[in-house]
């Protein structure tokens, strides 16, 4: 399970890096130094989602694929943005980042 972490600069939309469950882990894969830096400040955050009508606190710790399925819900906006990747575009990544 991965996902994409976009950026919208002056020359457009990016790939910041990917965050990706591996063994139960969340592990981020920057595309450069500061994108480091960028994903290690989205780690840091508390993620919640809204069940039966209130939001609700989920623990990276705790429950790792149900905090990185709620980050696209989180980072929506016009500078910051998170998808979930298809099984067929993770194939994709993985065999280009090998």
């Amino acid at each position: 399970m991965t996902c994409e972490i976009l950026v919208t600069t002056a020359e457009g939309q990016r790939v910041a890096g990917w965050l990706r469950l591996k063994g139960g882990r969340v592990v981020a894969s920057p595309k450069t130094p500061a994108d480091g830096i960028l994903l290690r400040g989205i780690l840091a955050e508390p993620t919640a989602v809204l069940k039966g009508g209130r939001m609700v606190q989920i623990s990276l710790s705790r429950e790792p694929e149900a905090w990185l399925k709620a980050l696209p819900y989180m980072y929506t906006g016009s500078y910051l943005r998170a998808g979930m990747l298809s099984a067929e575009e993770e194939s994709k990544l993985s065999l280009a980042t090998k």
